[in-house]
């Protein structure tokens, strides 16, 4: 911005997205990730390549689910700078299909709705650490569908320190 001489409202309308999302884009505190087309358009807007990162989602590999980057099977490869394809790590969802191996298309632009399989931050501001879990979203909270007694947990209400982070649209499954 600097070097083209802007200023973020001329940015952004340039970019065509709200002043609020270049604001945003510049508090380092802001919480919020940025969505991937309007760091496009941003990009775009200031002729400037995009971030390395784009389209990698910010998050934490744990033994729930973890995100990937490279070689991804045809049917699951990302086509939007939104969707990341991730690796399933663990039973939570077994009982809705979904096994640990499986490969995961999330789609980030997406809204999640009652019934999709999604994958989710929870938050510990307390402790100021965040897991990454892949869940049943019912609308309202987030469960495991699991056997499993070990993975056994209460649903979790979505909205404070519970952010989805996008729906699962396909998934694919390596036979041996």
């Amino acid at each position: 911005m600097a070097e083209a001489r802007l200023d973020a409202g001329e940015v952004a309308e340039r970019a065509h997205v709200s002043p609020s999302t270049v604001y945003r884009m510049l508090d380092d505190e802001d919480p919020h990730e940025p969505k991937a087309t309007s760091v496009l358009q941003i990009a775009e807007a200031l002729a400037v390549a995009p971030p390395s990162t784009l389209g990698r989602p910010r998050a934490f590999a744990e033994p729930d689910v973890s995100a990937l980057s490279g070689e991804a099977p045809a049917e699951l490869a990302p086509r939007t700078p939104d969707q990341s394809l991730w690796r399933v790590e663990s039973r939570a969802l077994e009982l809705a299909g979904v096994l640990p191996g499986d490969l995961l298309l999330l789609d980030a632009a997406e809204e999640a709705r009652a019934g999709d399989l999604v994958v989710a931050q929870l938050y510990d501001f307390d402790h100021g650490a965040a897991r990454t879990r892949v869940r049943y979203y019912d609308g309202a909270y987030l469960s495991v569908r699991t056997m499993d007694p070990a993975l056994a947990e209460a649903a979790v209400p979505v909205g404070g320190g519970v952010r989805i982070v996008g729906p699962i649209r396909a998934l694919s499954r390596r036979m041996r």
